[in-house]
Protein backbone atom coordinates (compact mmCIF):
# COMPACT_ATOMS: atom_id res chain seq x y z
CA UNK A 1 0.00 0.00 0.00
CA UNK A 2 1.05 3.29 -0.74
CA UNK A 3 1.63 6.08 1.39
CA UNK A 4 -1.03 8.06 -0.09
CA UNK A 5 -3.37 5.73 0.27
CA UNK A 6 -2.87 4.71 4.06
CA UNK A 7 -3.11 8.32 4.93
CA UNK A 8 -6.01 8.43 3.05
CA UNK A 9 -7.45 5.60 4.79
CA UNK A 10 -6.01 7.13 7.93
CA UNK A 11 -7.85 10.30 7.31
CA UNK A 12 -11.30 8.44 6.57
CA UNK A 13 -10.83 6.42 9.92
CA UNK A 14 -10.16 9.47 12.04
CA UNK A 15 -13.18 11.01 10.17
CA UNK A 16 -15.68 8.93 11.31
CA UNK A 17 -14.18 8.29 14.48
CA UNK A 18 -14.03 11.82 15.10
CA UNK A 19 -17.31 12.94 13.14
CA UNK A 20 -19.26 10.61 12.27
CA UNK A 21 -19.37 8.40 15.63
CA UNK A 22 -20.20 11.20 18.10
CA UNK A 23 -23.24 12.44 15.66
CA UNK A 24 -24.78 8.58 15.84
CA UNK A 25 -24.42 8.67 19.07
CA UNK A 26 -26.24 12.21 19.55
CA UNK A 27 -29.23 10.95 16.65
CA UNK A 28 -29.44 7.85 18.87
CA UNK A 29 -29.86 9.58 22.06
CA UNK A 30 -32.19 12.00 20.12
CA UNK A 31 -34.30 8.72 19.11
CA UNK A 32 -34.21 7.71 22.84
CA UNK A 33 -35.65 10.73 23.65
CA UNK A 34 -38.40 10.97 20.99
CA UNK A 35 -39.46 7.19 21.93
CA UNK A 36 -39.25 8.24 25.35
CA UNK A 37 -41.66 11.30 24.60
CA UNK A 38 -43.85 9.13 21.93
CA UNK A 39 -44.68 6.40 24.91
CA UNK A 40 -45.79 9.47 26.91
CA UNK A 41 -48.01 10.73 24.44
CA UNK A 42 -49.34 7.22 24.04
CA UNK A 43 -50.20 6.78 27.62
CA UNK A 44 -51.99 10.65 27.32
CA UNK A 45 -53.55 9.48 24.20
CA UNK A 46 -54.55 6.31 25.89
CA UNK A 47 -55.66 7.78 29.38
CA UNK A 48 -58.22 10.59 27.24
CA UNK A 49 -59.41 7.93 24.51
CA UNK A 50 -60.71 6.26 28.19
CA UNK A 51 -61.95 9.83 29.34
CA UNK A 52 -63.73 10.02 26.17
CA UNK A 53 -65.61 6.90 26.53
CA UNK A 54 -66.27 7.21 29.97
CA UNK A 55 -67.88 10.41 29.36
CA UNK A 56 -70.26 9.10 26.19
CA UNK A 57 -71.22 6.96 28.56
CA UNK A 58 -72.15 9.63 31.16
CA UNK A 59 -73.76 11.78 28.41
CA UNK A 60 -75.89 8.56 27.18
CA UNK A 61 -77.04 8.53 31.22
CA UNK A 62 -77.69 12.36 31.19
CA UNK A 63 -80.11 12.07 28.14
CA UNK A 64 -81.64 8.96 29.10
CA UNK A 65 -82.62 11.33 32.28
CA UNK A 66 -83.62 13.79 29.96
CA UNK A 67 -85.73 12.08 28.56
CA UNK A 68 -87.19 10.74 31.53
CA UNK A 69 -87.88 14.26 32.71
CA UNK A 70 -89.59 15.25 29.87
CA UNK A 71 -91.72 12.59 29.78
CA UNK A 72 -92.86 13.26 33.70
CA UNK A 73 -92.80 16.83 32.45
CA UNK A 74 -95.42 16.16 30.04
CA UNK A 75 -97.22 13.69 32.29
CA UNK A 76 -97.16 16.38 34.53
CA UNK A 77 -98.79 18.99 32.40
CA UNK A 78 -101.12 16.55 30.66
CA UNK A 79 -102.26 15.98 34.60
CA UNK A 80 -102.37 19.98 34.86
CA UNK A 81 -104.87 20.01 32.08
CA UNK A 82 -106.84 16.83 33.84
CA UNK A 83 -107.43 18.84 36.88
CA UNK A 84 -108.12 21.83 35.16
CA UNK A 85 -110.55 20.35 33.41
CA UNK A 86 -112.52 18.43 36.12
CA UNK A 87 -112.09 21.89 38.07
CA UNK A 88 -114.15 23.82 35.42
CA UNK A 89 -116.40 21.19 35.22
CA UNK A 90 -116.91 21.78 39.36
CA UNK A 91 -116.69 25.03 39.07
CA UNK A 92 -120.19 24.53 36.35
CA UNK A 93 -121.77 22.33 38.23
CA UNK A 94 -121.43 24.70 41.06
CA UNK A 95 -122.65 27.58 39.10
CA UNK A 96 -125.59 24.75 38.43
CA UNK A 97 -126.33 24.24 42.11
CA UNK A 98 -126.08 28.71 42.23
CA UNK A 99 -128.62 28.71 39.70
CA UNK A 100 -130.84 26.13 41.71
CA UNK A 101 -130.70 27.59 44.81
CA UNK A 102 -131.66 30.86 43.39
CA UNK A 103 -134.16 28.93 41.67
CA UNK A 104 -135.39 27.23 45.21
CA UNK A 105 -135.29 30.44 47.29
CA UNK A 106 -137.40 32.36 44.23
CA UNK A 107 -140.12 29.27 45.04
CA UNK A 108 -139.10 29.55 48.79
CA UNK A 109 -139.83 33.41 48.31
CA UNK A 110 -143.04 32.50 46.36
CA UNK A 111 -144.35 30.52 48.34
CA UNK A 112 -143.69 32.73 51.57
CA UNK A 113 -145.44 35.04 49.73
CA UNK A 114 -148.50 33.27 49.05
CA UNK A 115 -149.00 32.02 52.53
CA UNK A 116 -148.89 36.26 53.95
CA UNK A 117 -151.65 36.57 50.85
CA UNK A 118 -153.34 33.61 52.84
CA UNK A 119 -152.94 35.48 56.02
CA UNK A 120 -154.35 38.99 54.65
CA UNK A 121 -157.12 37.95 53.16
CA UNK A 122 -158.99 34.85 54.85
CA UNK A 123 -161.83 36.04 56.91
CA UNK A 124 -160.71 39.31 57.77
CA UNK A 125 -157.60 37.77 60.12
CA UNK A 126 -154.57 38.39 59.67
CA UNK A 127 -151.30 36.34 60.00
CA UNK A 128 -150.69 37.86 63.33
CA UNK A 129 -153.44 36.87 65.02
CA UNK A 130 -153.82 32.97 66.72
CA UNK A 131 -157.32 33.01 65.57
CA UNK A 132 -156.22 33.00 61.77
CA UNK A 133 -154.01 30.21 62.50
CA UNK A 134 -155.97 28.34 64.24
CA UNK A 135 -158.68 28.44 61.39
CA UNK A 136 -156.60 28.20 58.82
CA UNK A 137 -155.52 24.40 60.29
CA UNK A 138 -159.51 23.10 61.16
CA UNK A 139 -158.99 19.36 60.40
CA UNK A 140 -155.71 19.20 59.21
CA UNK A 141 -152.74 16.57 59.92
CA UNK A 142 -151.40 18.25 62.92
CA UNK A 143 -148.07 16.90 61.56
CA UNK A 144 -148.09 18.34 58.30
CA UNK A 145 -146.11 21.40 56.99
CA UNK A 146 -148.94 23.58 57.25
CA UNK A 147 -150.06 22.53 61.17
CA UNK A 148 -146.37 23.09 61.87
CA UNK A 149 -146.00 26.33 60.47
CA UNK A 150 -149.39 27.35 62.10
CA UNK A 151 -148.01 26.31 65.75
CA UNK A 152 -144.83 28.19 64.88
CA UNK A 153 -146.71 31.46 63.79
CA UNK A 154 -148.71 31.02 66.85
CA UNK A 155 -146.07 32.04 69.45
CA UNK A 156 -145.87 35.37 67.45
CA UNK A 157 -148.17 38.62 69.30
CA UNK A 158 -150.03 40.57 67.39
CA UNK A 159 -147.68 43.53 65.62
CA UNK A 160 -149.03 46.41 68.22
CA UNK A 161 -148.02 44.04 71.00
CA UNK A 162 -145.12 43.43 69.60
CA UNK A 163 -144.06 47.43 68.92
CA UNK A 164 -145.27 48.15 72.85
CA UNK A 165 -142.56 45.26 73.88
CA UNK A 166 -139.83 47.60 72.70
CA UNK A 167 -140.86 50.20 74.06
CA UNK A 168 -141.38 48.55 77.54
CA UNK A 169 -137.89 48.30 77.82
CA UNK A 170 -137.40 51.43 78.80
CA UNK A 171 -133.58 52.57 79.25
CA UNK A 172 -132.67 49.29 77.94
CA UNK A 173 -133.67 51.24 74.22
CA UNK A 174 -131.18 53.47 72.65
CA UNK A 175 -132.29 55.81 70.32
CA UNK A 176 -129.36 57.45 67.74
CA UNK A 177 -131.22 59.47 65.81
CA UNK A 178 -133.99 57.18 64.02
CA UNK A 179 -132.36 53.90 65.07
CA UNK A 180 -133.11 51.66 68.06
CA UNK A 181 -130.39 50.03 70.16
CA UNK A 182 -131.12 47.05 72.43
CA UNK A 183 -128.89 44.58 74.07
CA UNK A 184 -128.68 41.05 72.92
CA UNK A 185 -129.54 40.11 76.19
CA UNK A 186 -133.01 41.23 75.90
CA UNK A 187 -133.76 39.81 72.42
CA UNK A 188 -132.93 36.26 74.13
CA UNK A 189 -135.26 37.49 77.27
CA UNK A 190 -137.68 38.07 74.36
CA UNK A 191 -137.53 35.07 72.69
CA UNK A 192 -136.36 32.33 75.32
CA UNK A 193 -136.95 28.85 73.54
CA UNK A 194 -133.86 28.82 71.30
CA UNK A 195 -133.14 30.37 67.77
CA UNK A 196 -133.53 33.92 69.50
CA UNK A 197 -132.15 36.55 66.65
CA UNK A 198 -134.24 33.98 64.34
CA UNK A 199 -137.56 34.94 65.86
CA UNK A 200 -136.47 38.30 67.01
CA UNK A 201 -135.78 39.29 62.79
CA UNK A 202 -139.01 37.33 61.72
CA UNK A 203 -141.05 39.35 63.88
CA UNK A 204 -139.53 42.95 63.43
CA UNK A 205 -137.55 42.52 60.33
CA UNK A 206 -139.74 40.77 58.03
CA UNK A 207 -138.61 40.93 54.40
CA UNK A 208 -140.42 43.39 51.41
CA UNK A 209 -142.71 45.03 54.60
CA UNK A 210 -142.66 48.60 54.84
CA UNK A 211 -144.23 48.37 58.45
CA UNK A 212 -141.24 46.08 59.63
CA UNK A 213 -137.64 47.06 60.27
CA UNK A 214 -133.92 46.54 58.90
CA UNK A 215 -132.23 44.73 61.49
CA UNK A 216 -128.43 44.42 62.12
CA UNK A 217 -126.71 43.16 64.60
CA UNK A 218 -123.92 42.38 66.64
CA UNK A 219 -122.78 39.45 69.16
CA UNK A 220 -123.92 42.57 72.21
CA UNK A 221 -126.22 44.94 70.37
CA UNK A 222 -129.31 44.67 68.25
CA UNK A 223 -130.07 47.88 66.03
CA UNK A 224 -133.71 48.32 64.43
CA UNK A 225 -134.25 51.37 61.88
CA UNK A 226 -138.31 51.64 60.66
CA UNK A 227 -138.54 51.50 57.35
CA UNK A 228 -141.17 54.21 56.76
CA UNK A 229 -141.42 56.05 59.83
CA UNK A 230 -139.25 57.86 62.33
CA UNK A 231 -138.62 57.94 66.04
CA UNK A 232 -141.44 60.53 67.03
CA UNK A 233 -144.12 58.82 64.45
CA UNK A 234 -143.24 55.68 66.32
CA UNK A 235 -143.62 57.12 69.32
CA UNK A 236 -146.97 58.71 68.35
CA UNK A 237 -148.12 55.70 66.55
CA UNK A 238 -148.24 53.34 69.94
CA UNK A 239 -148.67 55.85 72.49
CA UNK A 240 -145.70 56.43 73.93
Amino acid sequence: MSNIEFMLKDMVVKTIHNEVFPECKKMKNAMQVLHKKLCEVQSVNKYLHTRIESLNVDLTEARASLVDVQCKLAASDKSISMLQDENDDLQGLNDDLQGLNDDLQGLNDDLQFGMDEIANISNGYTADEPAFWDKLVEGVDPESPIAKRTKKKARYSKWDDRMRDLFALGDKLIWIGDTMQIPRTEVENMFPHGKSMFQFQRCYGKKADNLRFNVEYTKDMVQLTHRTFTKVQLESLYGV
